[in-house]
């Protein structure tokens, strides 16, 4: 029996593109200050100031697709909300719903419409 692994994706802000790589061989270490550093067939690499490191939340929505924070899901009534990770909740989240609602959502299937990244119109400007 295979342990669980965690997935990440990366999401490059200068090429704004997503950094492609072999499933579970990049791993990121988050360091002081918000940098990341990866960890690439057993060598340190560059700090990466300019990428997003994202999780998987280890669900998948209604058509099989995993959901990763940055995800902005949408459930049978149009509601959207993006993912994220809810320290102080210690769970998944959706921004602009409440944890009871999403807990619901995901029970009866949402769909993933896109990402932040890719799709920023998805995303309301908190600004």
């Amino acid at each position: 029996m295979e342990a669980n692994r965690f997935k990440f994706r990366v999401w490059d802000l200068e090429e704004k593109e997503w950094i492609s790589s072999t499933e579970s061989d990049w791993y990121f270490l988050s360091l002081e200050g918000g940098e990341i550093a990866c960890w690439y067939d057993h060598q340190l690499g560059t700090v990466m100031n300019d990428h997003v490191v994202m999780q998987s939340t280890g669900l998948l929505d209604r058509n099989g697709k995993e959901i990763f924070e940055g995800d902005v899901v949408e459930e049978a009534y149009g509601m959207r909300g993006e993912i994220f990770w809810n320290k102080s909740e210690m769970m998944w989240d959706a921004r602009g719903w409440n944890i009871a609602y999403l807990s619901d959502a995901l029970r009866h299937g949402v769909t993933v419409i896109g990402n932040r990244f890719e799709n920023p119109e998805l995303v309301e400007d908190d600004s």
